[in-house]
């Protein structure tokens, strides 16, 4: 029953997210094209230091909600007044900081033309880091399908606020205004939420709860600010280095695949508060069991995902960016190989044995002084290949080292393999129509890149799931719940076909 209630819940939060990105992929779409690559430089410039405060500043003091709502039942008005305030106070410190010292972005970028955003940009981060509270204490609160109703809203108001930007002004101002409506109207949202669940929310301080939380985010905090320190750095030295023309170039072959991303986030909340729970009854097998099968769904999607893309590498970015911006493609095909690594997926087992955490900081110290230096080196004499290569072989390392080191503190053994033993049959699966693919795209020289696209997508997806069959990679569980599926959609003749092939 926890396995499917996982995958219920799993799937209301993808599906959320996936339309989530329907609505949000048009919104880059028309940015690059409305801007020229300097001001898309510089757009990106703005929002690169509006992301990295988002993940620094609140040193993951939302993500207590996970650990705190379930166990602390009489005092959750208490758990959300706490995140609330610490995430207005540090959200506050930033905005005014960039409002009395506009040059911190200049000094940051090396870009003097930053320094008239920087009030917007400091009232951007106080809004987003308060209003991102708002996907984690609903999920926290297990209102699954609610916090699937406020993704789809939520980012159906930032793709109409910035298309009607982008559209209508088609300036880097612009853009920014309409990112200031939005987290106005996502905090009012938040309040709301807050106000309907647990009345009387803003009236009491505990102290004692305030330091437990406290305690348990500052490790992790630190964790996730030399994590996501340690993730942004190359985006910094590529721009003071190169500019903004060339960084407008390099954040296109960075560009994070939102699905991929999506899926990601929707796993991880869900699958939080299941091994945080599991810690608790000291389940460690069942913890190896749950991590299996959610490091087997994402293998499934990143797989074919990373083959797919790079075979076709050139086209999307041709028909998603413009053709003026192919010298991206070497930069994206060495990015895609963290789409691989994605599936070392650790983050719920490091929350639920904070008392390691001090080794994942010695780790990530270590490993960011390590990145620094190398960047310098690499940037200043390969440029943007130099950079690219350099972060994806730091981060890759990291996530090696860190799994490793948290399935010893699970146990596991020889024994355990074989929860895992899908994962060379789904790498296999990627590489037969990757191959075919390949042979594809030859033969369609000299046509337009949104055909070549859409064939060679088409051919692989055909293969992948051949491939799937053919290597019995489908389990009978999901074979009957793929059916039940079609079943008011197929007629019952070609339902019993495919239950013949399956």
């Amino acid at each position: 029953m926890q396995g499917q209630s996982l995958t219920k819940q799993t799937a209301w939060l993808m599906m959320a997210k996936i339309c989530a990105f329907c609505l949000a992929v048009a919104v880059p779409l028309l940015i690059v094209r409305r801007l020229s690559p300097f001001e898309y430089g510089l757009y990106k410039e703005a929002f690169q230091a509006i992301s990295t405060a988002i993940n620094v500043l609140p040193l993951g003091f939302g993500m207590t909600a996970y650990y705190f709502l379930p166990r602390y039942k009489e005092r959750q008005a208490e758990v959300v007044f706490h995140v609330v305030l610490f995430c207005l106070f540090v959200g506050s410190l930033a905005c005014l900081a960039l409002a009395f010292f506009p040059g911190l972005l200049v000094l940051l970028f090396k870009e003097p033309s930053l320094a008239p955003y920087a009030p917007w940009v400091g009232g951007i981060i106080v809004l987003s880091i308060c209003g991102a509270f708002l996907e984690v204490v609903t999920v926290a609160n297990r209102e699954i399908r609610f916090a699937s109703l406020c993704i789809i809203s939520l980012q159906l108001s930032r793709t109409t606020f910035l298309l009607s930007a982008a559209l209508f002004f088609g300036t880097v101002k612009a853009l920014v205004v309409a990112s200031l409506l939005q987290g106005i109207m996502q905090v009012a949202w938040l309040f709301g939420y807050l106000h309907s669940r647990f009345p009387g929310f803003w009236k009491r301080v505990d102290w004692g709860l305030l330091r437990a939380q406290f305690k348990y985010a500052l490790p992790l905090g630190s964790v996730g600010l030399l994590y996501s320190v340690q993730n942004d750095l190359h985006n910094y030295f590529v721009s003071r280095t190169l500019g903004a023309d060339i960084f407008a170039v390099y954040s296109v072959g960075c560009f994070d695949l939102p699905l991929i991303g999506l899926v990601s986030e929707a796993v991880a909340s869900v699958l939080i508060i299941r091994v945080s729970e599991l810690q608790h009854q000291n389940d460690t097998k069942e913890i190896i069991a749950v991590t299996a099968r959610a490091t087997r769904k994402l293998a499934a999607i990143f797989f074919p995902a990373y083959a797919l893309l790079m075979v076709v590498a050139p086209e999307f970015i041709t028909v998603l960016f413009t053709a003026r911006y192919l010298p991206s493609v070497p930069v994206l095909r060495i990015n895609l190989t963290l789409l691989a690594g994605s599936i070392l997926f650790t983050d719920p087992i490091i929350r639920a044995y904070p008392q390691h955490l001090p080794f994942l900081v010695k780790l990530r110290i270590l490993l960011f002084a390590v990145l620094a230096g190398a960047l310098w080196f690499a940037t200043t004499r390969f440029g943007m290949i130099g950079a690219v290569t350099v972060t994806v072989a730091i981060t890759l390392l990291e996530r090696a080292i860190t799994a490793i080191f948290f399935l010893r503190v699970l146990g596991f053994g020889k024994s355990d393999l074989a929860a895992f033993q899908d994962l060379r049959k789904l790498a296999v699966a990627a590489a037969i129509p990757a191959f075919v693919t390949v042979l594809v795209r030859l033969g369609m020289q000299g046509m337009r890149p949104f055909v070549v696209l859409l064939v060679c997508g088409l051919v692989f997806g055909a293969v992948y799931c051949v491939a799937i069959l053919f290597l019995r990679v489908v389990t009978p569980e999901e074979r009957e719940t793929a059916l039940r599926s079609l079943a008011p959609w197929v007629p019952p003749a070609l339902k019993n076909g495919l239950a013949k092939v399956f």
